[in-house]
């Protein structure tokens, strides 16, 4: 099984839409690695 570790770094964070506090997301893994991605 291949590892791979990301920190906030990794990523570009945008505001999240809707939200009317500062809450900011961004994606750190997709599809293009070809494995199923799973959020928990």
């Amino acid at each position: 099984m291949k590892l791979q570790k990301f920190s906030v770094e990794d990523t570009k964070l945008v505001r999240s839409p809707g939200q009317d506090a500062d809450v900011f997301v961004g994606n750190l893994v997709d599809e293009t690695d070809g494995g199923p991605i799973t959020i928990g």
